[in-house]
């Protein structure tokens, strides 16, 4: 799995006293295990209606407070706003804009 390959580095090199570093390489591995599930699963569900408005909401959120001080939203923030676990947020972000919660808020971030 890509996603897997190098992580050991990536987590040596990263400073404890980042945490949302350490999430971001933490995540990396889940996003692909659901990439992974998704492509091989047959009968893929498309996110209901509700769950497309929550992400777009919260990615409203991340728009709206990307040059803040203060740094990005984590992940349980975001899918605590969205009312989803952090599971289901990343796999629903990613169907609903095209890609991971992480490369939208450093998307934002420019």
């Amino acid at each position: 799995m890509p996603a897997l390959t190098g992580l050991s580095e990536r987590l040596a090199s990263t400073h404890l006293a980042d945490p949302a570093a350490l999430e971001e390489a933490a995540i990396e591995p889940a996003a692909g295990a659901l990439h992974v599930d998704a492509v091989h699963r047959p009968s893929s569900v498309a996110p209901t209606a509700r769950d497309a408005c929550r992400v777009s909401d919260a990615a409203s959120w991340i728009e709206t407070r990307a040059h803040e001080d203060g740094g990005a939203p984590s992940l349980d923030v975001l899918a605590h706003l969205a009312g989803l676990s952090p599971w289901h947020f990343l796999r629903v972000f990613r169907s609903v804009m095209g890609m991971s919660a992480s490369a939208y808020r450093a998307a934002q971030k420019h």
